[in-house]
Formats: structure tokens, C-alpha cells, sequence
């Protein structure tokens, strides 16, 4: 709700706390529909946690499954994290999946982009693998993101020229978020072109 109030383009979709709201948010929209328990963990897919469900009654089952559940995630230590709530979204059709965040270089003093074309599950093991496939620009507090960095995040992302542009304007308006809202990490995992 946060990075649409600002402008980003998210997908359609809604909280539910028990499998018959799940099923009220799904009836707004088309599905397929995706899944979510909301949980403080990483991991969520691999555990079974984000799932793509095509049929009213599929949904209704699996957020049912779902929910009171505790999900054991890598992050989440072995007692796992209990489902209290699952988000239901829009399946979306992408080309690409990348990773977006910023965050808080406390030694430098500023704010990171920190990117990569490879989005989705695994990120943070990715880091430790290949570490120079996650791109970090540092953004000046006084002329924010500047045409030059959104060009360098976007080869790193390898996104075409409209693409570029997209990423350009959300670039501006994840920093107007970040900073506005005085927030420690905004990350969006997947990224999606």
C-alpha cells in the first residue's frame, strides 16, 4: 500500500486472515492468484509458503492449509514462524525477475541502491556466492538519483531502454519513500520486467 501511495506500479490484491476473506479478495480480481504467508522470515517459497493457485476453491483450501500453520523457513529457526495472515495477489506475466533495494550505508553516510538481475528466492545466498552480481550505487542526500545511476542500475538489471525509463521513475519514487518515510531497508524481491 506504502509503494503505490508513492507511485509504484504492485500488484492487485489484498490481506486475509482467514480462508473465507481469502476467498472475498480472490473474487475481486481474475486469477490465477498467488499466495503469500506473511511472515517475519525469509524463505517463504522454498517452505511452502508462497503458492499459485488457479481454482476459488483451491485458494480457499490452501490459505486454509496455510493459515496457523507454523512455516519453517531458513530464517526462521526450526520452530518456525505461525501464519496469522496471507496475502493474496495477481499472478503477473514477466520477462524478467530481478532484485531492488535501498538501504543505509551507515558508513558512507547515504543511501544504497543495492541491485541484481537475479531476483526471487535465494537472494541472500546468491550474495555470498557471486557478490559482484549485486551492484551497489550510492545515492548524495543533496541531488538524489541522478540520470547516470539509474543507466548503470539499469545495465546491471539489463533492462532495454523502456524498461529504463520505468526503472528510472521508480528509482525516484522508492527514494522519495525511503527517505520520506525514514525507513532502514525498502526491497522489492522480485522486481519484475
Amino acid at each position: 500500500q506504502i509503494l503505490a501511495q508513492y507511485g509504484a506500479a504492485i500488484p492487485f490484491g489484498g490481506m486475509a486472515a482467514s480462508a473465507e476473506e481469502a476467498e472475498a479478495v480472490a473474487a475481486k480480481f481474475h486469477g490465477p492468484w498467488v499466495i503469500k504467508a506473511q511472515v517475519h522470515a525469509g524463505g517463504r517459497g522454498k517452505a511452502g509458503g508462497i503458492q499459485i493457485v488457479n481454482q476459488l476453491q483451491e485458494l480457499k483450501s490452501k490459505t486454509g492449509e496455510l493459515l496457523g500453520k507454523e512455516l519453517v523457513t531458513h530464517q526462521s529457526g526450526s520452530r518456525g514462524k505461525v501464519v496469522r495472515k496471507i496475502l493474496i495477489e495477481e499472478k503477473v506475466s514477466f520477462q524478467k525477475e530481478c532484485y531492488l533495494a535501498l538501504t543505509t550505508d551507515r558508513e558512507k553516510a547515504a543511501v544504497s541502491i543495492l541491485a541484481s538481475r537475479h531476483g526471487g528466492m535465494e537472494i541472500e545466498e546468491m550474495a555470498q556466492k557471486h557478490p559482484k552480481d549485486l551492484w551497489v550505487e550510492l545515492i548524495d542526500s543533496v541531488t538524489g538519483v541522478l540520470s547516470f545511476q539509474i543507466r548503470r542500475v539499469a545495465k546491471t538489471l539489463g533492462a532495454d531502454g523502456k524498461e529504463t525509463a520505468l526503472l528510472g521513475t521508480l528509482l525516484k519514487q522508492l527514494y522519495k519513500l525511503y527517505t520520506e518515510s525514514e525507513l532502514s531497508l525498502l526491497e522489492i524481491n522480485p522486481l519484475v520486467f
